[in-house]
């Protein structure tokens, strides 16, 4: 299935460069999921585990590391004059 390309993983893809993270797509097998970390991507809900891989149960990820990977993006997102407060309505 082809990777369709997108903000949230242009996004991701930056962030990752940032960290020194190795961002890879292959093909994957059934059984495979079972030993990886699966994530997947949009640009409505951002960043989210992947719970389950047909109709079979994965190992969940610890709940505060999908919201740190959630705030990340979401900063990531979001322009600097709006993180640091300069942006605000009414200045």
């Amino acid at each position: 299935m082809p990777v369709l390309p997108g903000i949230t993983r242009l996004l991701l893809r930056r962030l990752a460069a940032r960290r020194g993270v190795e961002v890879r797509h292959e093909a994957c097998r059934p059984q495979d999921p079972d030993s990886l970390e699966v994530w997947t991507v949009n640009a409505l809900h951002g960043i989210r585990p992947v719970t389950a891989w047909q109709d079979r149960a994965m190992t969940p990820v610890a709940p505060d590391r999908a919201a740190r990977r959630q705030a990340a993006l979401l900063r990531a997102a979001t322009p600097r004059e709006q993180q640091d407060g300069s942006d605000q309505q009414g200045e």
